[in-house]
């Protein structure tokens, strides 16, 4: 499981597919007596929703159940293969499919909420992430510059809106900004 997780904190791969990975290594270790498929299911959704908090509102757990009997097929599928091509493909047609289930209803209410959070935010927020938007290579310092505060002060109110899944950085210090407003 240390392995695991450790894979999960370097990996370079997307976190969907990083997700899916992990479920379905989670499932091969098979840590606990009972539960694996439920705690590996929600360590997925966790995953997902580090990468877009939409999937907090997504029903995948109940379209799994829809079709647990081709979920147990991938399952066995990829471990006879001894890869996990099958049980990911699987995985992301489900996602796709809880996507499209919920289809408008997600889009009004995570555009409302987005909406919302973005005109709560103070003006040098609002003006970093209008930056990100515009040059998502920006860096803080050139954020410092074009708000015109302290490098700090552009860290500490990024480090907000990260919190708040406004912003993501991809890539570490030579990445660039994702924006999700």
């Amino acid at each position: 499981m240390q392995q695991l997780f450790e894979w999960l904190g370097e990996s370079d791969e997307h976190l969907l597919i990083k997700s899916c990975v992990f479920h379905y290594e989670f499932e091969f270790i098979h840590p606990f007596r009972d539960g694996n498929g439920r705690i590996g299911r929600l360590w997925q959704s966790v995953i997902l929703i580090a990468h877009n908090p939409i999937f907090g509102i997504l029903p995948t757990e109940s379209i799994i159940r829809d079709h647990q009997e081709a979920y147990y097929e991938a399952i066995e599928s990829s471990t006879r293969a001894g890869e996990c091509t099958v049980f990911i493909e699987f995985m992301l047609a489900r996602i796709l499919e809880a996507i499209e289930k919920v289809g408008n209803e997600v889009g009004s209410k995570v555009g409302n909420e987005y909406g919302n959070a973005f005109a709560k935010l103070t003006e040098n927020q609002q003006t970093i992430i209008n930056s990100m938007k515009a040059n998502p290579k920006v860096s803080a310092v050139m954020l410092a510059e074009i708000v015109g505060i302290s490098k700090r002060k552009v860290e500490e109110n990024v480090a907000k809106l990260k919190m708040m899944g406004l912003v993501e950085r991809v890539g570490g210090t030579r990445g660039y900004w994702e924006v999700r407003v």
